[in-house]
């Protein structure tokens, strides 16, 4: 499977080779801000996260969870019944 993606400009393109392992709704603060400029998250200079906004197609994968919901912007109230956590459960 091959996942394509970019930014809205098209002058970032990515693919992925083989499935996303999980994906969750994150509400922490740097998050927040990192989705709102960025295509993917990293650690140690390697991407770890993508943002699921900027996939085309499906992605073949549906949020688990809410995470870090201790940090999320006062104006937004969940209404699905997915499990919170408000920080990264340890199997994350």
């Amino acid at each position: 499977m091959v996942i394509k993606g970019g930014c809205l400009c098209s002058k970032v393109r990515y693919e992925i080779t083989g499935s996303l392992l999980d994906a969750d709704h994150c509400h922490y603060s740097m998050c927040r801000r990192q989705h709102g400029a960025t295509l993917a998250g990293t650690n140690k200079g390697k991407i770890v996260t993508v943002m699921l906004g900027t996939i085309e197609g499906d992605p073949a994968i549906k949020p688990g969870s809410h995470i870090f919901v201790g940090s999320k912007a006062q104006w937004h109230d969940i209404y699905d019944d997915l499990p919170q956590f408000e920080k990264r459960p340890p199997d994350k």
